[in-house]
């Protein structure tokens, strides 16, 4: 059974990280950028394919399709905006700049909001 993730609090987003609305809503209308986010804030390092596998299960889509999608679009996108760094050469990803990292459970920064 595919458990998609959860949505996140758009506002403690931004206060936590900074980047504007605009920019935030962008980041954020994406199923395997949110799933990402998440999956970091649990375990914020992480080899390409534990993290695919986490945001494979969470989102129903292929490993692949998964693994391929996070190298291309949604890890350097989120590097970009200074949220994780990824280690092409050893296949790591690490949230430990990240803002969105907090001491508190995932479930206090996720709030539920309605039905994916």
């Amino acid at each position: 059974m595919v458990s998609g993730p959860t949505p996140i609090d758009v506002d403690r987003f931004v206060r936590s990280t900074g980047i504007p609305y605009d920019e935030t809503y962008r980041l954020l209308a994406d199923e395997r950028t949110r799933a990402t986010i998440q999956a970091l804030g649990v375990d914020a390092d992480a080899t390409l394919e534990h993290l695919a596998d986490r945001v494979s299960r969470q989102t129903g889509e292929g490993l692949e399709t998964t693994r391929l999608t996070l190298v291309h679009i949604v890890l350097p996108k989120l590097e970009s905006h200074g949220l994780l760094t990824y280690d092409r050469t050893e296949r790591r990803v690490s949230a430990d700049r990240c803002e969105i990292r907090t001491d508190e459970t995932l479930e206090d920064v996720a709030v539920s909001v309605g039905r994916s």
